[in-house]
């Protein structure tokens, strides 16, 4: 699904402003869309009741106003290799949902064509629904796993610059090494008191092995299992739909056994508690032992 590369609508919406008055026979901008394409988009706009931004010159955006994601989206053009977009024009639908087996790579896999506009909004009826929780996973892990990461690879980087800065042969970072006759002395010597000579030395020793304690426990603390939460509203009232989530994988691993949903009253405390710090921040944001703020509404929560 990470072919089809759907956009958040925030993103689209701030996109879509360099699209003004393309469509405008009178605009200097010499890139709107094709015919086939507006009227494409309107008949959708009308069975759907969803609504469409440009993605580019020869398609667009499918979404909801509320929603985290667009649901994806819709073009008219040729897409037969070595051919020109307006050479043979089909109707085309893009959705996580669709499965085309024509294709084995690129946005094509997850695409479904139709020679007329009627059986095109058809298509689009039938594939643009609401995201589900792996779908939405896809999407926002990667930057997850960069946050959750971050204080492993920020202990790491400055042990390696102590250690570089005294020796690169006598210590080193992994655990089959720290074991050494000469790690072990050294740091007894630390413990017990031992006034170096060299003031420096003895200083850049007691930094660097507390950059090791530090890089072992965010080692040990960066599980990458978190509680996937997606905040919605439903009648009037606040919803969360909650999964357990594994992104220690090649791929995400979503317990579809653990999903839930919570109002505010039954909601369990740890996750109220994370998600009010996590509110706070801006989308893209990590804090260590908490979680990660993927949108608006999409929080990763982490679990021990």
């Amino acid at each position: 699904m990470k072919a089809l590369k759907i956009k958040s609508v925030a993103s689209i919406l701030k996109e879509n402003d360099e699209w003004d008055g393309a469509d405008d026979p009178s605009s200097s901008n010499n890139r709107g869309h094709p015919i086939g394409l507006m009227d494409f988009a309107h008949e959708v706009e009308q069975k759907t009741k969803y609504l469409t931004a440009s993605k580019d010159q020869w398609s667009k955006w499918v979404y909801r106003e509320k929603d985290a994601f667009a649901l994806g989206y819709i073009a008219f053009k040729d897409t037969r290799d070595n051919k020109a977009n307006d050479d043979d024009p089909k109707y085309l639908v893009y959705s996580p949902n669709i499965n085309n087996g024509k294709y084995s790579y690129g946005d094509r896999m997850y695409s479904a064509q139709a020679t007329t506009i009627e059986k095109g909004v058809k298509k689009a009826s039938t594939y643009f629904r609401p995201l589900t929780i792996p779908q939405t996973v896809i999407l926002t892990e990667y930057e997850c796993c960069r946050g959750a990461n971050k204080p492993t690879r920020d202990w790491q980087e400055t042990f390696d610059k102590i250690k570089t800065k005294i020796t690169n042969q006598l210590f080193f970072l992994t655990s089959g090494c720290q074991n050494s006759a000469l790690d072990a002395e050294i740091k007894h010597m630390l413990s017990s008191g031992y006034e170096f000579l060299d003031k420096q030395l003895g200083e850049q020793l007691r930094d660097m092995f507390e950059a090791r304690e530090y890089y072992n426990d965010a080692k040990k603390n960066n599980t990458k299992k978190f509680t996937y939460v997606e905040a919605y509203e439903s009648f009037g009232q606040n919803k969360f739909r909650c999964a357990s989530v594994d992104l220690s994988g090649y791929s995400p691993d979503v317990d579809r056994s653990s999903m839930v949903t919570y109002g505010e009253e039954d909601m369990p405390e740890e996750i109220k508690d994370k998600l009010a710090i996590l509110s706070m921040l801006f989308n893209d944001h990590y804090v260590e032992n908490v979680g990660y703020r993927a949108a608006e509404n999409i929080f990763y929560l982490c679990t021990t």
